[in-house]
């Protein structure tokens, strides 16, 4: 399509649900971050697509958005307004009114190329405003333990920083500055076919819409750093696996200046080998035999505060059986003990004496 298909960059079918999407995402997130192809500039525009289908497909309303442009295209017959056409095709401008697709990220600009809105100078005017830098998502596993109690973790995330050296500009110092060829200045350049098009940022120039005789030694002329950043995140007690921490500012640095992105945090919490969470609720097993079953006894079980709490077997336990501990659990939760019943194993004689209490009581062997 005339625009990029950001399925196929994705490497999905459009018909594929979020959480694969996702998957998808994160696998070629690996495979083209930066961090991991030092250098490689073909590596560094393959990751920002990447990243460019997935703001747009994770987001429902952005998805449904971009679908709908993508079907338009697929079945062609686009009428600008009337235009050059038989009159039987599809109104854009009407189609902006009735969907707003205008406020589609990137669309605007397409529109206004089509439509001949804007100049060459306001083009320029925009790619040097200052523009927010982009947000990071990054996920952070931490204990069973730490999600429950809280508390503070170290992570090392991949980040970028503003070059000291050239400040940003990607340019040596002494060097001599120039309008970018490829894009004429304007930090963006356009990718058409047929009538579906959209604007990007520069591969030459990276948007700046300027090129120097000699990039900065320190950046190679990206005017940021890519580099490892140790960061020490508070996590709330009690939170959740898939919450989100959000750390302003954090993020990938502005354009001319401005502001920085969001770093997101996304929580991955690991298995308890004991202890499953259920909101607020923790659930465990507990082990009696089959005589501390039928009698009742009375055991300790171990709880997430760490202490051992006194539970009674009630005589006649069946397999299965839920006891509660109330306000054990996370935040004023509870705590839940299934009992499992082992069977022991007996000798002939003992067998014999059961056997015969079995006939007492009149319970069918």
């Amino acid at each position: 399509m005339g625009a990029k298909d950001y399925y196929q960059i994705l490497g999905v079918k459009p018909d594929v649900k979020p959480d694969e999407i996702r998957k998808a995402f994160h696998r070629l997130a690996r495979q083209y971050h930066p961090d991991k192809n030092p250098g490689n500039k073909a590596a560094e525009l393959r990751f920002k697509e990447i990243s460019e289908a997935h703001e747009v497909l994770s987001d429902p309303e952005k998805r449904a958005k971009y679908d709908q442009l993508r079907d338009l295209e697929t079945r062609g017959g686009f009428s600008f307004g009337g235009r050059g056409g038989s009159g039987g095709g599809i109104d854009l401008k009407d189609l902006i009114g009735r969907t707003g697709l205008g406020e589609f990220g990137g669309i605007s600009d397409l529109f206004e190329s089509l439509f001949n809105r804007g100049s060459t100078a306001s083009r320029e005017t925009r790619a040097a405003t200052p523009q927010r830098g982009d947000d990071i998502q990054y996920t952070v596993t931490i204990p069973f333990e730490t999600a429950i109690t809280g508390g503070k973790v170290p992570i090392e995330i991949p980040t970028q920083t503003t070059c000291d050296r050239c400040k940003g500009t990607g340019s040596a110092p002494g060097s001599s500055v120039s309008q970018c060829s490829g894009c004429g200045g304007t930090g963006q350049v356009t990718f058409s076919q047929g009538g579906f098009a959209l604007n990007r940022a520069c591969p030459e120039c990276f948007g700046r819409g300027k090129q120097f005789s000699d990039p900065c030694p320190i950046c190679r002329g990206d005017g940021v750093l890519h580099r490892p950043s140790k960061v020490m995140i508070k996590i709330p007690r009690g939170i959740s696996d898939g919450q989100v921490i959000r750390l302003a500012g954090q993020g990938k640095p502005g354009i001319a200046r401005g502001p920085a992105g969001d770093l997101f945090l996304k929580i991955a919490v690991t298995e308890h080998a004991e202890f499953k969470r259920k909101g607020n609720d923790i659930h465990a097993r507990v082990k009696v035999n089959a005589f501390q079953a039928i009698v009742g006894t009375e055991i300790q079980v171990h709880t997430i505060s760490g202490d051992k709490v006194a539970v009674t077997i009630p005589p006649g336990t069946q397999p299965g059986a839920r006891l509660r501990l109330k306000g054990q659990g996370i935040m004023g939760g509870d705590h839940y003990v299934e009992v499992e019943i082992t069977v022991p194993q007996l000798s002939p004689k003992e067998r014999d004496r059961l056997r015969e209490l079995a006939r007492e009581s009149r319970i069918p062997l």
